[in-house]
C-alpha cells in the first residue's frame, strides 16, 4: 500500500477539497485510492495551496504494466480553480511536481494519462494526444448514480429486468465464491480424515463436500 495512504490528516483535508469543488469526482477520493491499491495501483498525492488553503491538485495513480515501465494516471482530474488564470498556474505546479516523481522513478514512465471533467479543453493544456486505440486502463466516460435512500425492492423496481438479473447473478457467484473458499479452507486445515466428521474418502463425498 502507498504510504500515502496512511497520511489520515492529509486525506481528510483533501477529501473535505473535492466535496467543495465540482468538475471532479470521486476517483480522486482517499477511498478510491485505498480501494484500487488492493489490486496493484500506487498513488502519490500532489497538492497546491495558497497559504494553508487546497486550491487544486492531483491524486495520481502508479501503474506498473512491466518488469522496468510504469505510466502515471490522473483519473478525474488534476482538479483546478474555477478562475482559468489561477487554474494554469496550478496546472503547471502539478506537471512539475509529477515531473519530479518521474525523475526519481526506478522504472521507466511511459506516459502520463488525464481523464479531467473538464467541459472544454483549457487553452493552457498542451502536449496531450487523444487516445487513438483500444486501452484496458481506461475508465467509462459516463457515471451512473443510484440513490440508496429508497428499499432495495424500491431501487430493483426502476431497474431494467436485465439489471436485476445480471445484479441476482452477481450476488449468487459472490455467495458461491465464498462457500468454495470457507469449505476448502475447512478441508485442508484436517490433518487427515479421521479429523473431518462426516466424510468419507471417496470422490462423491468431495463432490458433495465442495457442492454449492
Amino acid at each position: 500500500m502507498s504510504p500515502l495512504l496512511f497520511d489520515i490528516d492529509r486525506w481528510k483535508r483533501w477529501d473535505g477539497f473535492l466535496e467543495a469543488t465540482p468538475d471532479t469526482g470521486f476517483m480522486q477520493s482517499s477511498w478510491w485510492a485505498i480501494f484500487r491499491s488492493a489490486v496493484g495501483y500506487q498513488y502519490f498525492g500532489v497538492t497546491v495551496k495558497d497559504q494553508d488553503t487546497i486550491v487544486g491538485g492531483a491524486l495520481v495513480a502508479r501503474w506498473s504494466y512491466a518488469p522496468q515501465s510504469c505510466f502515471y494516471y490522473i483519473q478525474d482530474g488534476p482538479v483546478l480553480p474555477c478562475d482559468e488564470s489561477s487554474a494554469a498556474e496550478v496546472y503547471n505546479a502539478i506537471l512539475r511536481n509529477v515531473e519530479e516523481h518521474r525523475r526519481a522513478e526506478q522504472q521507466t514512465v511511459s506516459h502520463l494519462r488525464i481523464e479531467p471533467r473538464w467541459h472544454r479543453l483549457p487553452s493552457f493544456v498542451r502536449g496531450f494526444r487523444t487516445l487513438g486505440y483500444e486501452d484496458p486502463y481506461t475508465e467509462p466516460r459516463n457515471t451512473l448514480c443510484i440513490d440508496l435512500r429508497p428499499s432495495e425492492a424500491q431501487i430493483l423496481a426502476q431497474m431494467k429486468p436485465k439489471g436485476r438479473y445480471n445484479i441476482r447473478v452477481a450476488q449468487n457467484t459472490a455467495l458461491r465464491s465464498l462457500k468454495i473458499a470457507l469449505t476448502r479452507a475447512w478441508w485442508t486445515s484436517s490433518e487427515s480424515r479421521e479429523e473431518r466428521p462426516g466424510v468419507k474418502e471417496s470422490s462423491a463425498s468431495r463432490r458433495v463436500t465442495f457442492a454449492i
